[in-house]
């Protein structure tokens, strides 16, 4: 979670297969979405992958809406995925 300008950024979540279509990532969610109000933010945002198509109807059915896109290239000979700066 960070925060930037007014807008509560929520930066991961996952539920385990066995646990879905049982409420747990709505109730997560709407646990975020409860501690943005708390804090007087008025907007809450998060990053889905474009291919997941699961979780962006999840987060459509949470009334989020696509707003921007990030592109991304992978650099040759790199093979790590994250690295911390």
């Amino acid at each position: 979670i960070s925060i930037q300008e007014q807008n509560f950024h929520v930066a991961y979540i996952a539920v385990f297969p066995d646990f879905q279509k049982r409420g747990v990532g709505a109730a997560l969610i709407k646990a975020a979405e409860t501690r943005a109000r708390e804090m007087g933010l008025s907007h809450i945002e998060l990053i889905v992958s474009a291919d997941n198509q699961a979780a962006r109807h999840f987060y459509a059915n949470q009334d989020y809406q696509d707003t921007r896109m990030i592109m991304q290239k992978r650099l040759p000979g790199r093979t790590s995925n994250v690295e911390s700066i």
